[in-house]
């Protein structure tokens, strides 16, 4: 299982998360903004995102399970 943090905010849930996962997995961690082919290619190809933000801007992910929104609110979540 691939798990990406995208951006800042969703780096600071990163701490403490490896030993709460069973299996065999990879985790991510990947800048606001997806500036090279590796991180785009991450991206795209995870199987779970922590993110805040998704836009038309980033890769479409071919084959994602879960994309979870740490935060709740009215504003943009």
């Amino acid at each position: 299982m691939q798990i990406v943090f995208h951006g800042r905010n969703a780096a600071t849930f990163a701490d403490g998360i490896e030993p709460l996962i069973d299996g065999a997995h990879e985790i991510h961690l990947l800048p606001d903004r997806l500036e090279t082919a590796e991180q785009q290619r991450l991206f795209r190809t995870a199987d779970v995102i922590v993110g805040s933000r998704y836009a038309a801007d980033l890769p479409v992910p071919d084959a994602l399970r879960l994309f979870h929104v740490p935060g709740a609110g009215v504003d943009a979540v």
